[in-house]
Parts: structure tokens; C-alpha cells; sequence
């Protein structure tokens, strides 16, 4: 099967909570890119998940170059409350 590679983009409470740890248990996916407003909430998915901290626009521009057929993307919208 296909390696599938993941962008995470929004890397707060949520995503180090439920969606990477899921994430984590499927075998044909790679948590390659981790972005976020604030570098360090990035930076502490790189050492669980082996991820590349970066900024949005540079996982783009990877996406760009990548065969359409194997580009997926998915959006979830959270509003934290106050």
C-alpha cells in the first residue's frame, strides 16, 4: 500500500491529542510536515513524530509539485472558546 504524508497544519491542543496519535497507529502514514502560527507549538511535534516544522506556504509549495492523484486534503476548523 501507498505511503500516504500528512501536512498538519494547526498543531494545538486537538491535533497532538486525537488526531496525531490516530494518526500514528495507521501504518501507511507519515506525519511529514507540522505548521503553525506559533513555531513553538510545531516544534513539539518533531521530535514524537519525526515531522518537519515549517510554515505553511513551504509545505505548499511542496504540495504543488506533487502528483495531483495523490493529494489529499483535509480541513478542520476549530474555535477555541474563551
Amino acid at each position: 500500500m501507498k505511503m500516504t504524508v500528512i501536512a498538519v497544519v494547526g498543531c494545538g491542543r486537538i491535533a497532538r491529542n486525537a488526531h496525531l496519535p490516530a494518526l500514528s497507529t495507521l501504518e501507511n502514514v507519515r506525519v511529514k510536515y507540522a505548521c503553525d502560527l506559533i513555531e513553538e507549538k510545531a516544534k513539539k511535534l518533531q521530535e514524537p513524530y519525526n515531522a518537519f516544522v515549517t510554515i505553511l506556504e513551504e509545505a505548499l509549495e511542496v504540495a504543488k509539485n506533487m502528483d495531483k492523484e495523490d493529494l489529499k486534503i483535509s480541513v478542520v476548523q476549530w474555535y477555541e472558546l474563551i
